[in-house]
């Protein structure tokens, strides 16, 4: 998440953040006779709020992450094949990854439905969705 982090009075339990890249867009703004409204506005609609909870999610998410890394590493780094076998199970009962193969399968099934055509003319089949930050 690369951005700028900032603080104001009228946020209590939060950050603000918005891209490096509008931040320093609308800094080079001001060097010339700063920002109009219309701009100051159109900045104000690309920042969002983190509240303590958000950053607290991120954090156990990061965590839950780390670990599913070593377990799959583990998983594929062992030689003992009755081990790996139930491993491979409990690797894909895990609900974030049961889910996430779930959703492939379906993907799956609906690209071998179509044409080659038209599966080259997909640009992502699973967008990342934006973040659900608030919009300040």
């Amino acid at each position: 998440m690369h951005g700028v982090f900032g603080v104001s009075a009228g946020i209590k339990d939060g950050l603000a953040w918005i891209s490096s890249t509008e931040y320093v867009s609308h800094l080079s703004k001001g060097f010339n006779l700063g920002p109009s409204v219309d701009e100051n506005e159109a900045f104000k609609k690309k920042q969002f709020v983190y509240e303590l909870g958000d950053i607290e999610t991120i954090a156990r998410d990061i965590e839950h992450l780390t670990e599913q890394i070593g377990f799959f590493l583990g998983y594929l780094s062992s030689e003992d094949t009755a081990w790996r076998a139930s491993r491979y199970h409990q690797l894909r009962s895990e609900p974030r990854l049961a889910r996430e193969l779930s959703l492939f399968r379906q993907r799956q099934k609906i690209i071998k439905k179509m044409t080659l055509n038209e599966v080259s003319q997909l640009s992502d089949i699973n967008p990342i969705q934006p973040s659900n930050g608030i919009t300040v």
